[in-house]
């Protein structure tokens, strides 16, 4: 493969005019984006190389995830509407447009799809760009090749015609109107710069939660990707990705949790927060769907953000995504409180999916049971222990050797029962640590690394709680013990 020099390449866009002399002489020359941009004419760049692709005939720049290139002093003089690239990738791609360095503002995102073998354009709504500027492509999923790039105007190339129509200054009619002056309530409606709140207010609608389980189904954009004929979960080839815009990390961000299930071993999930280069963390997804799988993160994330889920290494079914809020934030969640009179009867089988509140924790996609990671847990409120308890009973099982704690009133809360969980689902039965009664919140609390599924629960009534019936004999039929007794018809 034939590499072509920089400079040489320099020289020939000067004498075409595709590069134009800024002013200033000591200045690099500025660019024109408004035609092709060879995508090899950079300033600064982190590429895997740059090469001849004969089967194409050009010159090209290959990018990998992680891969960038910049491009200054381009002149943006009739401002921007889109911006394209003509690229070659294999599979399905994003490269983010950052103003300015890798760490810039981004101003746009080319999605790109397989190509079988041939170059094909791709283009991003942009804005923001007036002016010489600098931009940057980067690479954040997928590989490609790029071959060049091109802007299109924006609106700013009608501003000149207004100074042609100075008919307005002709109209001084209006000054004569001065009944506008008199009618200054309008200043005093100023309300509707109060409302600028509305602007703000539209984000809250339409915010994602995602503390609460997010359906993957649910996303804003599926790339190389679709829902799955039953509707309930996205099925994800290899590189290809998701996108959930408009997700409130108000309460931080401690790590990610999916209900996944791959194709094969060692398939993972990346997980991108808007044009990161790099995933903010990956999961590794087993072949187990009711399973959760999850990674923990330290992460000063906060704000609203889109978030990218993306498969790698083979083919992933995702069902369901949530995040783990950041500690310190675990009192901000309402307390869900159960309809007066509503109470739990823990002498009959209750089932775990009916618990009022989770944390780290997830109903499963057959929503026959919870999963819940460790320090997480399930609440059973509102529960009747009239009766007191002498033995607790929970069906569940863990991906690994787990513990699962029944604590009184919240997570950390007087232990009521330990029990050691297997890979095995079964009822395990132990003797409860102290008796209770009255009306009570139950904390099912996992306690080990690793995913805990907890199917359902209930409790046997304390012994002398209530007292086994006293057998009366029949009324008549009774001992005179004040007057002999024959021991014979005892």
């Amino acid at each position: 493969m034939m590499k072509r020099n920089l400079s040489v390449a320099l020289s020939v866009f000067l004498a075409t005019g595709l590069l134009s002399p800024a002013l200033p002489v000591q200045a690099a020359p500025s660019i024109n984006p408004y035609g092709t941009v060879q995508a090899e004419i950079e300033f600064e760049r982190n590429v895997k190389e740059v090469f001849t692709d004969e089967d194409a005939g050009a010159t090209v720049v290959s990018l990998g995830s992680g891969n960038y290139f910049s491009v200054k002093s381009v002149n943006f003089s009739q401002g921007v509407s889109k911006i394209g690239i003509t690229a070659k990738a294999d599979s399905a791609g994003l490269i983010i447009i950052h103003k300015g360095g890798t760490d810039g503002d981004v101003i746009g995102s080319i999605k790109l799809s397989g190509t079988d073998g041939i170059y094909k354009e791709f283009f991003a709504n942009v804005s923001g760009l007036q002016g010489s500027e600098t931009i940057t492509f980067v690479q954040t999923v997928g590989t490609s090749l790029i071959d060049s790039w091109s802007a299109e105007p924006g609106e700013t190339t009608e501003e000149p015609e207004n100074p042609d129509e100075p008919e307005n200054p002709d109209q001084p009619e209006n000054p004569d109107q001065p009944e506008n002056p008199d009618q200054p309530e309008n200043p005093d409606q100023p309300e509707t710069p109060d409302q600028p709140e509305n602007p703000d207010q539209p984000e809250n609608p339409t915010a994602v939660n995602p503390y609460e389980k997010v359906e993957a189904e649910a996303a804003t954009e599926l790339a190389e990707a679709m829902v799955s004929p039953n509707k309930q979960s996205v099925v994800i080839k290899d590189g290809g990705y998701v996108i959930t815009k408009n997700v409130d990390f108000s309460k931080g961000l401690a790590g990610f949790g999916v209900l996944a299930k791959a194709s094969a071993p060692k398939v993972k999930l990346n997980i991108y927060i808007d044009g990161a280069k790099s995933p903010i963390g990956s999961i590794n997804v087993g072949l187990d769907m009711t399973q959760e799988s999850a990674v923990k993160l330290t992460s000063d994330l906060k704000g609203t953000h889109d978030v990218y889920i993306q498969a790698e290494g083979g083919a992933i079914t995702l069902d369901a995504w949530r995040a783990i809020e950041a500690s310190g934030t675990t009192e901000e969640p309402p307390v869900v409180e159960p309809p007066v009179g509503d109470t739990v009867d823990p002498y009959s089988t209750v089932e775990a999916e009916a618990s009022a509140e989770l944390k780290s924790a997830m109903v499963t996609p057959n929503k026959q049971a919870v999963s819940i990671q460790k320090g997480g847990y399930a609440v059973a409120k509102n529960v009747d222990f009239s009766k007191g308890i002498k033995e607790f009973t929970v069906n569940a099982k863990a991906s690994g050797a787990n513990r699962l704690e029944a604590r009184l009133d919240k997570a950390d809360g007087d232990l009521i029962a330990n029990f050691r969980v297997s890979t095995d689902a079964k009822d395990i039965t132990v003797s409860a640590a102290k008796n209770v009664t009255g009306t009570h919140d139950i904390y099912f609390v996992a306690t080990m690394d690793g995913s805990l599924t907890f199917d359902s629960w209930k409790v046997t009534p304390s012994d002398g709680t209530e007292e086994p019936p006293v057998v009366e004999p029949p009324v008549g039929d009774t001992v005179d013990p004040y007057n002999k007794v024959e021991a014979e018809k005892a």
